[in-house]
């Protein structure tokens, strides 16, 4: 929590590198830590990083198949990223 509050502070300045290492170290201690990897795709998107955390999202949820947030939140770039075959594909992934 005290991190989440911490990267808040950091992107509302535009301080992403800063709120980039933050999460980073954290995912270096725990990197299967969903939280934290939503968090750091949060911060790439605010920071203009879009193929990275599309990239860092299937990752994950590649890894972690049972993490609905991931899931759900690859999905979503997926979509808005107007990327439909690869969005009904993880979708189809889900309901196995």
């Amino acid at each position: 929590l005290l991190l989440a509050i911490d990267v808040q502070r950091l992107l509302e300045l535009e301080r992403f590198e800063e709120a980039e290492s933050a999460v980073r170290v954290t995912l270096e201690k725990s990197p299967t830590a969903v939280a934290p990897i939503l968090l750091l795709s949060e911060i790439l998107d605010k920071a203009g990083k879009q193929d990275q955390s599309l990239e860092l999202l299937s990752k994950s949820a590649d890894e972690l198949p049972k993490e609905a947030s991931l899931q759900i939140r690859l999905v979503e770039k997926l979509l808005s990223a107007r990327k439909f075959p690869l969005a009904a594909q993880r979708l189809e992934q889900m309901k196995k």
